[in-house]
């Protein structure tokens, strides 16, 4: 509820500083065509809030916000995509309105990137369809 008022990209990471999810986080941050400067664009792990930060600085990514889901695994849990057995998100992006109406999801199976492509998008046809 913190973040309502905004179009938002969610960005569902298992683990920042692994290759696949490094490059989803920086697709999400470098090519974005400009939309970082009317959504927010969230990117979420298992990561503690430490490690997100390390990761941030470490990679110069300062347009988006970086939400831990460490270490009860809140969100993973309330939301279905924990792999308990793993201790790790499912690999997902959303967009959602700004009343935080979910209106787009990728469920990435496997273990490629999503449709980033498709996310920016979507996020754009939210925007312009904004109330």
């Amino acid at each position: 509820k913190d973040l309502k008022g905004k179009v938002k990209i969610v960005s569902i990471v298992p683990q920042l500083n692994t290759p696949v999810c490094d490059k989803q986080t920086h697709r999400f941050s470098e090519t974005n065509g400009g939309l970082d400067q009317e959504v927010d664009i969230i990117t979420i792990s298992t990561n503690t809030a430490k490690g997100q930060y390390d990761f941030s600085q470490k990679a110069k990514i300062q347009n988006l916000t970086f939400l831990s889901d460490n270490p009860n695994f809140e969100f993973g849990k309330k939301t279905g995509l924990l792999i308990d057995e793993m201790g790790m998100l499912r690999r997902t992006v959303l967009v959602a309105d700004e009343n935080n109406i979910i209106r787009y999801v990728d469920f990435v199976k496997g273990g490629g990137l999503p449709n980033i492509k498709n996310a920016l998008m979507e996020a754009r046809k939210v925007l312009l369809n904004k109330s």
